[in-house]
């Protein structure tokens, strides 16, 4: 059966195979599938072109939308304008005269340099109209108040520059009186009162302009359109003022930006919009769809080209085979190469079928029991020297045994021989403790016994500052553990949980049996500053890791435990920053415990 394969899967019937077949089909599917991607991607390009257009068109119509507003807030925010506006229509006639000069004297340059302001008008509630352009007069009794383009405003609780939409300026006597415009409306308020308004009437010239410069393509032209779907600006002056159609208004307004496609009088287009973040108005971009695909239809001439041309791929298709051969002999000789620098961690290695790739699985098989026996011999032995040489560098803290002295000293100058000798009885058994039999366990309870040593020390030396308890489980006290594994634990919550604790803090070491029973759960508990989601996801990511040469605490604990019950075992970390952390050790209860084998 092996044999059969081995000849299925030869050099020579893959050459017979891949020459068959990767002629045919290499040329038909490298046609197809380049003029489908190419065309899509011209496709997207081009409207992607035409959005930035789009945009860039609204940005600077924006820009004169919002410049339009310096000159309205002048006016409306002049003593002069407010006097006017509240005492014209008491005045004197003289006193009117006086008024007006110095409204023209105010307003003579206010628009001077801005094309895009066709006139502002200033309309009070007590009579008062003045146009600052004066490029046509307008009728003193018109009714703007009244009027329906303005109605919205006077009753809206808005304040603010408000944007009507297109209107007839019948307000002119003369050539401007039949002209569609849109306006600008401010209030003029003088402590929460309405004296008047600031119209501003907008040159859509001068944006028709601005969009028309605006190239897209044959056919393609750009308007623009009020929330409603009235027609503010467009190539053809006859549409200005009218309503879109019904089947290109709700998907318009459906979402302000972005772009669709539509079926209109029998012809496909591609409609773009983009919103104005100043008029809330839409700037609308109409264009043939055939505009668009022209360039596809380009490209798929070329494509044709090339699938004609595709004979010359046998030269690139002799290639192919050559490698796809060699692909699995290469694989090989570099994880070779990858071994002879000691790299001998399992991988998933390609090697084909046939010959080569039963060698590569031979020789995987060969790496995988020498990284076994190494990982046994050496390696084990090795983490357990480095925790050993860790535990011992950590048995004492030397900045803890620098403040017991001092504490010592202290106690010694008041005098206090009773606590002295306390203090360096205590110390003395604590150095003791870690000295003997150090490779040898100890019972769980006295490793509770060196614990309450080791904090009764903090206590006296930070009066206050926290409580300590201890509830073990009767049934697991003379259960046996390795030395000094709590230590590095309980110092962690002290120096590093109630670092920032001046009272009230609490250290809890709560030690009970599993649900199970199989299983002994120490938990350590402080209620210091804790830790954040983010920080305790990386501890415990850092507890889980192979090494990690800046942990020396919470991972030499870990890595004894693992080292001596397997990986099952070892240490985790909960905590809320500001409320609490918990750090919980697993040991297996059979391990000297009396209780567990009865």
């Amino acid at each position: 059966m092996k044999l059969q394969r081995l000849k299925i899967h030869s050099i020579s019937n893959k050459m017979i195979v891949y020459f068959s077949t990767l002629f045919i089909i290499v040329i038909v599917i490298i046609g197809a599938i380049s003029y489908r991607m190419s065309s899509h991607a011209l496709e997207e390009q081009m409207i992607l072109d035409t959005q930035k257009i789009m945009d860039q068109a609204m940005i600077n119509a924006d820009f004169y939308f919002s410049d339009m507003k310096t000159p309205m807030i002048m006016i409306a925010r002049n003593p002069n304008v407010l006097n006017i506006l509240t005492n014209y229509a008491d005045a004197e006639w003289v006193d009117r005269l006086s008024m007006q000069r110095i409204l023209d004297e105010f307003t003579q340059n206010i628009n001077q340099f801005k094309s895009y302001i066709k006139d502002i008008i200033l309309v009070s509630r007590n009579g008062v109209v003045y146009n600052i352009t004066l490029a046509d007069e307008i009728s003193r009794g018109f009714p703007f108040l009244e009027s329906e383009w303005m109605k919205p405003v006077v009753g809206s609780d808005k304040r603010g520059i408000q944007f009507v939409t297109t209107h007839v300026s019948n307000y002119y006597v003369g050539a401007y009186s039949k002209d569609k415009v849109v306006s600008a409306v401010l209030p003029i308020e003088e402590n929460r009162n309405v004296l008047g308004y600031v119209v501003c009437d907008i040159n859509l010239q001068k944006f028709s302009e601005i969009f028309q410069s605006l190239s897209l393509g044959s056919g393609g032209y750009i308007y623009m359109v009020d929330p409603q779907g009235k027609i503010i600006v467009h190539p053809d002056p006859r549409k200005i003022g009218t309503e879109i159609g019904g089947e290109l208004l709700e998907p318009l307004l459906h979402d302000r930006t972005g772009s669709f496609k539509m079926t209109d009088g029998g012809e496909k287009k591609l409609i773009i919009r983009t919103q104005s973040k100043v008029t809330g108005w839409l700037l609308v971009g109409d264009i043939p769809y055939a505009h668009i695909t022209k360039a596809a239809s380009q490209n798929r001439t070329i494509t044709y080209l090339i699938l004609a041309m595709g004979v010359l791929l046998i030269v690139a298709i002799s290639v192919i085979v050559s490698r796809q051969i060699t692909k699995p002999i290469k694989a090989l000789i570099d994880r070779m190469k990858k071994v002879q620098t000691h790299d001998f961690k399992t991988r998933e290695v390609d090697y084909g079928h046939g010959e080569v790739a039963v060698i590569g699985q031979r020789f995987e098989g060969m790496v995988f029991e020498i990284n076994k026996l190494i990982q046994d011999v050496y390696v084990s032995n090795l983490k357990q020297k480095e925790a050993e040489l860790k535990e011992l560098q950590n048995q004492i803290n030397p900045h803890f045994l620098y403040n017991t002295l001092q504490l010592v000293k202290a106690e010694a100058v008041f005098g206090r021989h009773k606590e002295v000798s306390l203090l360096i009885t205590t110390l003395g058994e604590l150095l003791r403790y870690p000295m003997y039999g150090r490779n040898e366990p100890v019972e769980l309870q006295e490793e509770i016994s060196y614990i309450n040593k080791y904090i009764d020390i903090y206590q006296r030396r930070f009066r206050g500052k926290f409580e300590f308890t201890c509830d073990m489980d009767p049934k697991v006290s003379r259960m046996r553990v390795p030395k000094l594994i709590l230590q590095p634990v309980v110092e962690n919550g002290l120096v590093h949980g109630l670092r920032e604790t001046k009272s009230g803090g609490r250290i809890d070491v709560r030690i009970s049996c599993s649900e199970d029973g199989s299983s002994v759960e120490i938990i350590v508990w402080d209620n210091g500053t804790g830790m954040t989601k983010e920080q305790v996801t990386q501890l415990n990511e850092r507890l889980s890791a192979e090494q990690d040469d800046h942990s020396i605490g919470l991972l030499n604990v870990r890595q004894r435990i693992q080292l001596k019950y397997g990986p099952e075992y070892g240490i985790s970390v909960r905590s809320e920053e500001g409320v609490f952390t918990e750090v919980k050790l697993t040991l297996p209860r059979e391990n000297g415990d009396p209780a567990a084998n009865h």
